[in-house]
């Protein structure tokens, strides 16, 4: 490999120490190595590593936090689905929970979907039920987000049913009645 030094990296003076040849011992690359040393040993020592470097458990150290918090380093992670509630009549308005998130999730997003299918332009968290939601199954997709990412969780489905319940009768009293008429008539 070719040196940018005329006579290559043997023509190098010596470093002060005694050191290796790299030519690097001016007084602004110590002072920069220095700052870039003090970074390292902070570093280490805010991860509780030892001064040789061992990076064994910085992983551990990662996932269980520095200073009491988490260090986050992935997308929003679903714990508690999102929960529609609200009544099921027609006209009535269904609102949508974000449920419970890890990793700190800095927005949310809506999409109503009737059957699985999204209804365009239905992205809050609330919604009113319209007359082609009778007999199909309505769910909400909530979005968490933050800056690494986003991730989806769907809502429990809502049967909508605008269909009165049957009820049958087991009044007789109107045929009875006629019968009764016929029996005196006769």
């Amino acid at each position: 490999m070719a040196s940018a030094y005329p006579g290559g990296l043997d023509a190098l003076p010596d470093a002060p120490d005694g050191s290796a040849k790299l030519g690097l011992t001016t007084p602004k690359h110590t002072e920069h190595h220095q700052g870039l040393t003090d970074a390292v040993k902070a570093v280490q020592q805010t991860l509780g590593l030892n001064p040789q470097g061992d990076f064994t458990d910085v992983a551990a150290r990662l996932a269980a936090g520095i200073d009491g918090g988490p260090i986050l380093v992935s997308a929003p992670s679903n714990t508690v689905a999102p929960a529609v509630t609200g009544s099921t009549t027609l006209g009535a308005t269904l609102t949508c929970s974000t449920g419970t998130w890890s990793g700190e999730p800095t927005s949310y997003a809506y999409q109503w979907q009737r059957n699985g299918v999204d209804i365009a332009g239905e992205i809050a968290n609330t919604y009113v039920i319209a007359a082609e939601d009778d007999g199909t199954t309505l769910r909400c997709v909530v979005t968490a987000t933050n800056d690494f990412g986003s991730t989806d969780a769907n809502s429990n489905g809502v049967a909508i049913s605008f269909a009165p319940a049957y009820t049958p009768s087991l009044d007789f009293s109107d045929a009875l009645n006629s019968m009764y008429v016929a029996a005196i008539a006769a």
